[in-house]
């Protein structure tokens, strides 16, 4: 049996914010911002591939998911639709999240230049 929604039109702040971790991007174009997850996704994608310091991709990518997470909630916000009680522990849980691969990511880079055997 289907969940019916109460809010169809509410936006989850952080399934903008997960989409955007996965895919870089995804969580804009989730919240109706296209151009703004394409050029998201081409900046990060520019700076992963070309730039001297990589890492900088990675800055781009925290960006977005942060960016998708408030634009979710502004967006409900601006609709009148209030938010759980629960966003705050699962914001937190993005948190987690990010800094365990943000932590992967820099294992990663360091490995590659030799620093971490």
């Amino acid at each position: 049996m289907e969940k019916s929604d109460k809010n169809p039109g509410r936006k989850r702040p952080l399934l903008a914010s997960v989409l955007s971790l996965l895919f870089v991007g995804l969580g804009q174009v989730y919240n109706r911002q296209v151009v703004k997850g394409i050029g998201l996704f081409i900046l990060a994608s520019a700076l992963t591939l070309l730039s001297p310091i990589p890492i900088l991709g990675l800055l781009v990518v925290i960006y977005s998911s942060y960016d998708a997470y408030a634009t979710a909630i502004k967006i409900n916000k601006d609709r009148g639709i209030s938010e759980p009680a629960k966003a705050g522990i699962l914001g937190m849980v993005l948190v987690s999240i990010v800094v365990i691969w943000l932590l992967m990511v820099i294992g990663v880079v360091l490995f590659q230049l030799g620093i971490f055997p």
